[in-house]
């Protein structure tokens, strides 16, 4: 059933779950104590959550932070003195938020956040309830029309990232099967790449998952030719393996993959709010290890694995968001991430 009262026209709960001060002492009662389903997000351990409709009679329960609830609302660490401290947050589903937005409005209640779009394409708008809840209303676009959440377009100096799409397969089946852009993937992927490649790769594997909000992909094109894609950029909650790239060797050596790098790891940290990012990647990968050891970022773990060129030593290179935002603070103008 649908109630529409004056343009609040509420679907669903789209999400409920406590808000937490000590995330120890959360954890050790929803998970130990009800044993409950909850994991802590990749890159954001403080950030406890189920799988979507993994908990009967909600679509999505977390244990969310008062520290990241205050960012999300005022972009600060703490929660202000002069409002109630919420215990808990709860999100509804809109069929119109921008109707739901001004009903709102209309009925007097002071909005936090206001019908703003987020990085992984949900709409929403933030208040506290009478009883301190801290309430949402949403349009989320799985949820609410069956379509993937796509990562936001983005923009360098030289380059445009657009998000991928269906379209985008047949380039890449022309281009990505070159021995410079496949030698240090993983042993597991499938080389020689079958003709039809690209395509299982961009509907079976990359539009699923940016679908499921768990990651991000983007074609790499030059501002000067924006419909060629020259290479590919991700970012991933899959644990130990945030980011990755290719770059077709023609444009190698032009600093292009150091600026598209710089674009989405500040998305990573400052728009999908991550607080580390870790990067695998062949001992040999000269080029690549530059780009990491550039952006700031260390060599934390080295072991042997298989890549498509044979066995090598595997490195796996790490920064904090902490760390990030301190070197863009130093960085010259030319390098600070600016616009969208």
């Amino acid at each position: 059933m649908e109630y529409d009262l004056d343009g609040m026209d509420v679907l669903f709960v789209a999400g409920f779950g406590p808000i937490t001060q000590s995330t120890a002492a959360s954890r050790d009662f929803y998970v130990a104590a009800l044993g409950l389903p909850l994991k802590p997000m990749p890159g954001n351990e403080a950030y406890l959550l189920t799988e979507h409709d993994a908990l009967g009679g909600v679509k999505h329960f977390a244990l969310w932070p008062l520290a990241q609830a205050a960012r999300s609302c005022f972009d600060a660490d703490s929660w202000p003195d002069y409002l109630p401290v919420p215990q808990a947050w709860i999100e509804f589903e809109v069929r119109d938020i921008d109707s739901a937005t001004d009903a709102l409005k209309a009925r007097g209640y002071r909005l936090l956040v206001d019908n703003r779009i987020e990085p992984w394409g949900q709409t929403v708008t933030r208040l506290l309830s009478p009883e301190g809840l801290l309430a949402g209303i949403t349009v989320t676009p799985v949820a609410a029309r069956g379509q993937s959440m796509m990562a936001a377009e983005l923009m360098t100096e030289r380059l445009l990232l657009i998000p991928l799409t269906a379209d985008d397969a047949p380039q890449i089946q022309v281009l990505f099967p070159q021995w410079g852009i496949v030698r240090y993937l993983a042993a597991g992927f499938p080389w020689p790449f079958p003709e039809d490649g690209a395509s299982r790769y961009v509907n079976s594997v990359a539009l699923p998952a940016a679908a499921n909000g768990t990651a991000w992909f983007w074609t790499i094109r030059l501002k000067t030719a924006p419909e060629r894609v020259i290479g590919l950029i991700t970012l991933s909650d899959e644990v130990d393996n945030n980011r990755g790239f290719w770059l077709d060797p023609r444009w190698h050596r032009q600093g292009l993959m150091t600026e598209a790098c710089r674009r989405v790891t500040d998305f990573w940290f400052n728009t999908l709010n991550r607080e580390v990012l870790r990067a695998p990647k062949a001992c040999d990968n000269s080029g690549s290890k530059k780009i990491s050891h550039r952006s700031g970022m260390r060599l934390i773990r080295v072991e042997k694995k298989q890549f498509i060129c044979g066995l090598l030593d595997a490195e796996l290179w790490e920064i904090t968001k902490a760390e990030w935002n301190a070197l863009a603070a130093q960085a010259p103008a030319s390098h600070r991430v600016t616009g969208c």
